[in-house]
């Protein structure tokens, strides 16, 4: 994550989630299945897992625009308080499924009833992650719970602003960009520090 974001590596967000929902897939079927014959197909897998894991949170990090100075300070702190917080759910976990294990009678039937539970679950998680992919371009009348009402125009102050678009290093008529908010105008606003692609495509 670390080298990722440094050299402004980046991943698709969706395609990221996705992998992370198989992973949870495979984590469920690897515990049906039982041990693996050869581990190191296993620790490869779990590396590949780890390595797309690490890079979409570097382009999420990516996102938000980090600050230059201290970078790399600043993702190892967040690392390692990444790492805790993992080490501390994994234990609540473990100690969940040991008083689990224990109240089982039956401990033979529990286990493949456990990671079916997680290849339903990881399954879920893709079809979710894989359905809202393509939502995002379905009209406002298609999606539940909306409706639409008549455009009521806002008088404000200002004029029209001169140009559409307003670089990291200028000055947005913030009146101006509120007087065109009243004509029905979309404003999309982002933070100076963004990569220069993402200026690119706004």
């Amino acid at each position: 994550m670390l080298v990722a974001t440094l050299a402004g590596w980046r991943l698709d967000p969706t395609a990221v989630d996705l992998v992370i929902a198989g992973s949870v897939v495979y984590v469920g079927v690897q515990g049906l299945v039982g041990r693996p014959r050869d581990a190191r197909v296993t620790a490869a897998v779990v590396f590949g897992f780890g390595l797309v894991h690490g890079l979409g949170l570097s382009t999420r990090l990516q996102d938000l625009g980090l600050p230059e100075d201290g970078l790399v300070a600043r993702i190892l702190v967040f690392n390692v308080r990444v790492g805790l917080g993992q080490l501390a759910a994994l234990a609540v976990m473990v100690a969940t499924g040991s008083l689990v294990a224990r109240a089982v009678r039956e401990k033979g039937r529990a286990r493949p009833v456990a990671y079916g539970a997680l290849v339903a679950a990881g399954m879920v998680a893709v079809g979710v992650v894989a359905a809202s992919t393509g939502s995002a371009d379905a009209p406002a009348t298609a999606i539940a719970g909306c409706r639409e009402t008549p455009y009521t125009p806002v008088v404000v102050l200002g004029e029209h602003p001169r140009k559409d678009f307003y670089g990291p290093d200028e000055e947005a008529p913030g009146a101006d960009l509120s007087h065109v908010l009243g004509d029905g105008y979309v404003i999309v606003t982002y933070k100076p520090t963004i990569p220069e692609p993402d200026v690119e495509a706004l």
